[in-house]
C-alpha cells in the first residue's frame, strides 16, 4: 500500500483511507477497468447496429482481438 502511495504521489493513510488492503484497491481498479469495457462494448454494439445477442457477441470478441493483438491476421 506504501508503494501504491508513493507511485501515486499521495500519502499513505490517504490510500488507507479509501482502501484497507491491497485486495481492496486491486477489486476497485478491476471493477473500474471491467465498466469501462462493458461501456465500450454497448457504444460499439450501438454504433454498429447490433441487431440480435450474436451481433453482439461478434462485435465483443472482435472489440477484445483488436485491443489486444492490433494488426494481427
Amino acid at each position: 500500500m506504501e508503494g501504491l502511495a508513493k507511485a501515486a504521489a499521495v500519502s499513505a493513510p490517504l490510500v488507507y483511507n479509501y482502501f484497507a488492503n491491497r485486495t481492496e484497491s486491486l477489486q476497485a481498479l478491476l471493477k473500474q477497468a471491467y465498466q469501462r469495457r462493458v461501456e465500450e462494448f454497448s457504444l460499439l454494439a450501438r454504433d454498429r447496429d447490433a441487431q440480435n445477442f450474436e451481433d453482439i457477441v461478434i462485435i465483443s470478441v472482435t472489440a477484445n482481438f483488436d485491443h489486444h493483438a492490433p494488426d494481427q491476421v
